[in-house]
């Protein structure tokens, strides 16, 4: 959203992708549909300085966003948001968007346990973490990560969202099993 009289607030928000994904009465636009990674591929194709803009305003709206006060809470709300921040981090080399995936990383941490693998959202939350952790080598994240590989490892979901961090985790210790 580039501009909005009405709500200045909004601005650099990703547009909802249906009327039931936004209300800022409620939460704001929904965390979970916040994606970068087209408008910076389009920046690197073309050179079209207006992408890396539009992609630096959604970054830079979720930068802000956990101080605002205005969160909902699935764990794909706290994975889409660090994974567009750590694109934007490595398209530009600004450490606020670095920094602001660490928030979001230490917040869908506390609010979603490692241990409890019931829905698919948690597999986003969990790719999210392995591309903070790449970045960051965080103990703290690393520990996270452990305990959802052992989690999934024990209950072996259907849902293959589940298994990429999995793998990750898997890469730390070179296991092959």
């Amino acid at each position: 959203i580039h501009a909005q009289p009405a709500h200045p607030q909004w601005i650099g928000m990703n547009h909802p992708k249906n009327p039931r994904h936004f209300s800022f009465a409620k939460s704001g636009v929904d965390l979970g549909h916040t994606w970068v990674e087209g408008l910076l591929s389009y920046y690197d194709f073309t050179g079209d300085d207006r992408a890396l803009d539009a992609a630096r305003g959604i970054a830079d709206y979720l930068v802000q966003r956990p101080v605002s006060g205005i969160f909902g809470g699935n764990p794909r709300q706290w994975g889409w948001p660090q994974i567009a921040l750590l694109a934007v981090y490595q398209a530009t080399g600004d450490d606020r968007y670095k920094t602001a995936a660490i928030e979001y990383a230490r917040r869908g941490m506390k609010a979603h346990p490692p241990t409890v693998i019931k829905q698919w959202k948690m597999g986003i939350l969990a790719d999210a973490l392995v591309d903070t952790h790449r970045v960051t080598r965080d103990p703290e994240i690393e520990k996270w990560l452990r305990a959802y590989a052992a989690a999934v490892a024990t209950k072996s979901p259907r849902d293959l969202r589940f298994y990429p961090a999995l793998a990750y985790v898997a890469r730390l210790d070179n296991d092959p099993k």
